[in-house]
């Protein structure tokens, strides 16, 4: 992701020495009739002097070393010896810029950055979550980054919109990589129950995910997680409500799916739990790490997920598994989010933290962090190489996917989200319907950000 992004700033002074020219002087004649006497005999030459010495040119300036602090998750799913290399390719190119780097579990990361900013102590450089975005800002741990970027000459137009976060107005991120949702399909599933390919529409995904389900062998369509600790509306409920037409919340936060629209995607994710019986049980209580489970143990036959986890299912022997794209109603729509890294607002060093950013934002780091961890790549100009033919085509569909018109950026998460999936599990329990439920969670989720 470098090459060129960082702009260094050296500075070269070059020394010019200068000469003086000798200057002849001729003294002429008057003007007249009468002849020109002859001209003075010339003055005796001056005694040349020594020729000076060159001057040597100025040393080429060098930046004083500036350490920087950068705390993230990445090593712990790209794995910290490829960060280390990652690490070591910066250093290289921009040896003016120690990083000291920890790579912790995504978990303890999430812990730390609050402990570490309530003790003052935050480190220059953050990875930060697409949900934590307004948090951090309202809590001043993370700093805008237009003017540094500027300073840097950072090429904005390399990204994808979604991934390139403002608050206010102004740009508080900088890209890393790019994660896409996908249709994960169990291919041996698929063709054991003799469907051809991943399903299009909402209308197939139903007849899918009831050809593919036997609950006497344990095998289902579907797998949901709403258990509250971490419930995946993301990935379960808001892409259905993008392509019935309609949208998550307003841009004043406020909750905008007490639509139409909204009740249809609703009322459709419910049917595939309280109708037709497809989803994995246990969806309650059920979190990401389950679904990831469920899919990868061949128990769930379909799981829209997003492009971080392909390497995991790949490393899965007994799976064989593809992608396709999101499903369509009124449109196709789907969420494309990405790993981010922020500048905090404590640091003493931000112009260099963010060069660091944006070196691993560029051509040169984005390459190597996508090939290195299997990563969509945030910049396009990338050009990752990946293990395996297979990882390849999977990563080439989820880039294909990236850009695409019904790509939509993080929306109604946090404290928010947890309001929407408690309501939705008094639907799931018999207790209310999809209008309750979506006038419950209007009321309650505006009362949050009102």
């Amino acid at each position: 992701m470098g090459n060129g992004i960082l702009g260094r700033r050296e500075l070269l002074r070059i020394g010019f020495v200068g000469s003086a020219s000798a200057l002849s002087v001729v003294a002429l004649a008057g003007c007249g009739d009468e002849k020109a006497e002859a001209p003075a005999a010339a003055a005796p030459a001056a005694e040349k002097a020594p020729p000076a010495e060159k001057a040597a040119p100025a040393a080429e300036e060098k930046p004083a070393t500036v350490e920087i602090s950068y705390l993230n998750w990445a090593g712990s799913e790209v794995g910290e010896e490829g960060m280390n290399k990652i690490m070591d390719a910066f250093h290289a190119s921009t040896p003016h810029i120690k990083v000291q780097m920890e790579n912790l579990p995504f978990t303890q990361a999430q812990d730390k950055f609050v402990t570490l900013h309530a003790a003052g102590a935050l480190t220059d450089a953050i990875q930060i979550g697409f949900w934590q975005l307004q948090e951090f800002y309202d809590l001043g741990m993370i700093r805008e980054v237009d003017s540094m970027a500027a300073a840097a000459g950072f090429d904005w137009d390399a990204y994808a919109g979604p991934l390139k976060n403002e608050i206010e107005g102004k740009r508080i991120v900088v890209p890393m990589s790019t994660i896409v949702g996908l249709n994960h399909f169990n291919v041996t599933t698929f063709e054991d129950a003799g469907v051809a390919g991943p399903p299009d529409t909402w209308e197939e995904h139903t007849e899918t995910a009831l050809k593919i389900t036997d609950p006497e062998k344990f095998k289902y369509g579907l797998t949901h997680a709403w258990g509250l600790e971490d419930p995946r509306l993301s990935s379960q409920l808001y892409p259905e409500i993008w392509q019935a037409g309609g949208e998550v919340e307003n841009a004043d936060g406020t909750f905008a799916s007490n639509t139409p629209e909204g009740l249809k995607a609703l009322e459709y994710v419910l049917s595939l739990e309280l109708e037709h019986d497809v989803v994995v049980p246990g969806s309650l209580n059920a979190v990401e790490t389950t679904q990831i489970e469920n899919f990868g143990s061949g128990t769930a036959g379909m799981f829209y997920d997003n492009s971080a986890h392909l390497n995991l299912y790949l490393g899965r022997e007994d799976l064989v598994f593809d992608v396709g794209p999101p499903l369509k109603d009124q449109t196709r729509a789907g969420f494309v989010f990405g790993w981010r890294n922020s500048v905090a607002e404590t640091s003493k060093h931000p112009q260099e933290a963010f060069d660091f950013l944006a070196w691993i934002a560029g051509v040169e780091g984005n390459t190597m962090l996508a090939s290195i961890g299997t990563q969509v790549p945030a910049n396009k100009h990338a050009k990752p190489t990946y293990s395996s033919p297979a990882l390849g085509a999977l990563v080439d569909t989820a880039i294909k996917w990236a850009t695409f018109d019904g790509a939509h950026g993080a929306a109604g998460l946090g404290e928010v989200q947890v309001v929407f999936a408690r309501e939705i599990h008094e639907a799931i329990n018999g207790n209310a319907t999809a209008q309750e439920v979506l006038d419950a969670t209007e009321a309650k989720w505006n009362a949050i950000v009102g």
